[in-house]
């Protein structure tokens, strides 16, 4: 039985076909398919192999990395408490300044945040570095975010001077934020809204002592360091 032929009309334009000239065999319908499944990949946005090139598998992606940096700050933060203000399970802050940002990206900046500097003292396998971090296939603008947003460690002399001077452990922690903070983008953001939780948590405490109103100020301060336009470079 022969292989019957497109009507004139419907022969594919982008190849020249006519029905009357060229009759459409196996071998040439097989060439057909091939030419238009390809303009299909092209316009559709499939790679070669086989997967749709799209924003969704970047989306998705992106969601991955979130939740194995959820799993990473659970264990960071197991058994800790927040002292001031509300004493909660740790982990629900970082929890609340992920909840800000609608993009994976922030959010897991955000839920890694204070895994670093509070894990310092921690037994391997909780401890977290960026070098573990790493292992953990955590891309590395989400590192480098992290770690502008770990304070420096202190030496014993420092803390004991800090205790002794708040205008200098006030001027420390501002220094931190404009030096090493405020230069990462990522860091930025998620320090803003962390600054934003702590003071929203102070706030909402019955009576605002004098050391809940120093840290109010501690955090205003830096929220206006970290939006204040940069100066334009001479």
């Amino acid at each position: 039985m022969a292989i019957p032929t497109l009507p004139r009309s419907r022969s594919p334009s982008c190849i020249g076909l006519t029905a009357n000239r060229y009759p459409l065999t196996a071998t040439t319908l097989l060439l057909i398919s091939v030419i238009i499944l390809n303009e299909v990949c092209q316009v559709f946005g499939f790679g070669q192999n086989g997967v749709m090139s799209t924003d969704q598998d970047r989306l998705d992606e992106q969601k991955r990395i979130f939740g194995i940096a959820y799993r990473i700050a659970k264990k960071a933060h197991s058994g800790d408490f927040r002292d001031l203000p509300d004493a909660r399970p740790y982990l629900e802050h970082v929890k609340d300044v992920a909840a800000f940002f609608p993009d994976w990206e922030t959010k897991t900046v955000a839920i890694l945040h204070d895994t670093i500097e509070d894990t310092r003292k921690k037994k391997p396998g909780i401890k977290v570095t960026a070098k573990t971090l790493r292992k953990s296939r955590i891309p590395g603008h989400i590192i480098s975010a992290v770690v502008a947003m770990t304070k420096p460690e202190k030496t014993s002399t420092q803390k004991a001077n800090e205790a002794k001077n708040s205008e200098l452990k006030l001027a420390n922690y501002l220094k931190y934020v404009k030096d090493t903070v405020k230069p990462n983008p990522l860091a930025c953001r998620v320090k803003i809204a962390d600054n934003y939780v702590n003071m929203r948590d102070l706030i909402a405490q019955e009576n605002l002592d004098e050391a809940a109103k120093n840290q109010l100020n501690k955090y205003a301060q830096s929220i206006a360091i970290l939006t204040a336009k940069s100066k334009p470079s001479k």
